[in-house]
């Protein structure tokens, strides 16, 4: 892991099966980098309960670790935890 890269990441919602209490919808973008100059951000547009569950992944790409039991290293998609109704794919980037 190599602490002095920066990287951003976006989430995009790739499916929404039934109604999400939260008006996400597919297709929705959302910037879910935790740290932006040097400072951290205090909150993302993201369900308070979907964001609990992925915040330790976040962290971890954030930082510049990986996910192993991901197909790319630099990608994560996840469920929310209310059956599974919203899924999402966050991608990673390095920043120049």
């Amino acid at each position: 892991m190599d602490r002095n890269k920066k990287f951003n990441r976006m989430g995009k919602i790739i499916e929404v099966n039934g109604e999400c209490y939260t008006g996400h919808f597919a297709g929705e973008e959302i910037d879910l980098t935790l740290e932006l100059k040097g400072k951290i951000v205090r909150s993302v547009p993201l369900c308070p309960f979907f964001f609990n569950v992925i915040f330790p992944y976040l962290n971890t790409l954030q930082f510049g670790g990986t996910l192993p039991w991901q197909e790319a290293p630099n990608i994560l998609i996840d469920a929310c935890p209310d059956s599974e109704k919203v899924k999402i794919r966050i991608e990673r980037t390095l920043v120049d």
